[in-house]
């Protein structure tokens, strides 16, 4: 009992009370909303799952978004559960106020499975000029990564250097297995802007394999160039031609 502090019991987690054994400190943890935008800040946990195929950890906040973006767990599983809102899109110049999203430079390579579930990602925006840089939703992707049911509207990627992509600024060299990219669709509402490659799903493909499947893309193609191999089917560009660079691309029913 007491104020002095004890070995062991840290007075920067626990409370010491004069009269009384120490009790441990209560933090607040910030619980966010699905629908709202993104505030600037990363969530400290998932609301569920485990990160398994049977429990992927389930995403309703942009917050849980840049968690999942930021942990660099690979082989993990993730779910959208809502639609996810980084910036207020509804006014004509929402990008004079919008928050910065991330590039290659910010964030590793994503090498999990994400699962869109049919849900919209809106409100990406980046304005840059870092050497080497890869912007998108996801910056890089790499090895066995699998995004499918996604849909990308609202958004803005001023790039000038590297490449980018609404969905992945590029596919990373040397993947040991297969990177997949299925049921993922853009919308024409989605903006490019820049000297970089732009691809509109993917700005480019390192030195790996891409399987393609069943996507749709209303800007910029589907992606600016492969220097690994892309294998596409079933896919749609409109408005543009699919690719910029045609060099190993295996297409069919493109």
């Amino acid at each position: 009992k007491g104020t002095t502090e004890i070995e062991g019991i840290s007075s920067e987690r626990w409370t010491y009370n004069e009269n009384g054994y120490p009790t441990p400190k209560i933090y607040n943890i910030r619980e966010y909303s699905a629908g709202t935008n993104w505030s600037g800040e990363i969530a400290v946990q998932f609301a569920e799952g485990d990160g398994s195929d049977k429990a992927p950890y389930l995403i309703s906040t942009a917050e849980e978004f840049v968690l999942m973006l930021t942990s660099g767990e690979a082989g993990k599983y993730y779910r959208l559960i809502a639609d996810i809102a980084i910036n207020d899109t509804s006014a004509a110049d929402w990008t004079a106020t919008a928050k910065k999203w991330f590039t290659s430079n910010d964030i590793p390579v994503f090498e999990a499975s994400l699962d869109g579930n049919g849900h919209t990602v809106s409100g990406i925006y980046y304005d840059g000029n870092q050497a080497g840089e890869y912007a998108g939703l996801i910056p890089v992707v790499g090895n066995t990564a699998n995004i499918t049911n996604l849909t990308i509207a609202n958004s803005v990627i001023n790039a000038n250097n590297g490449a980018a992509g609404a969905v992945a600024g590029s596919i990373a060299d040397k993947c040991a297995k297969v990177v997949k990219f299925s049921g993922v669709k853009v919308e024409d509402s989605v903006k490019f802007e820049g000297r970089a490659m732009f691809g509109g799903i993917i700005g480019k493909v390192g030195y790996s394999v891409l399987k393609m499947s069943d996507c749709i893309s209303k800007t910029n193609g589907l992606f600016y160039s492969a220097t690994g191999e892309a294998q596409v089917s079933r896919c749609v560009s409109v408005g543009a031609y699919p690719f910029a660079e045609t060099q190993n691309i295996k297409a069919e029913n493109v």
